[in-house]
């Protein structure tokens, strides 16, 4: 399973300004779906920022992850956009939430 902190996520970041951006797209509740592959190694997203993005996060192993999005950021910038670091902090809430759960039962 993915390991996410907020570290880890403002560590992808393009920038801190990029990943301030991200946490409030996450804050004001931009991620409007989610959905996770049958083996859980690949996470899709959509993201509205001035149009709606597309954000997917794949599994690459325990400790890594590798992040696109279809915005004109990522092509012109190094480092995960606003858009992919809402999407991060989305599902690192989700797996946080999931894992308590599943310890809670």
């Amino acid at each position: 399973m993915i390991r996410l902190t907020r570290n880890k996520i403002q560590n992808l970041a393009a920038s801190d300004a990029v990943f301030q951006r991200g946490l409030t797209y996450f804050k004001e509740k931009r991620v409007i779906h989610a959905a996770c592959s049958k083996n859980k190694k690949l996470y899709s997203f959509t993201v509205q920022g001035n149009q709606r993005y597309r954000v997917t996060v794949e599994e690459t192993t325990e400790q890594d992850v590798e992040v696109s999005c279809n915005c004109p950021a990522m092509y012109s910038q190094k480092g995960a956009c606003k858009h992919s670091v809402a999407a991060l902090l989305y599902l690192q809430q989700y797996l946080e939430q999931k894992e308590k759960k599943n310890g809670s039962a």
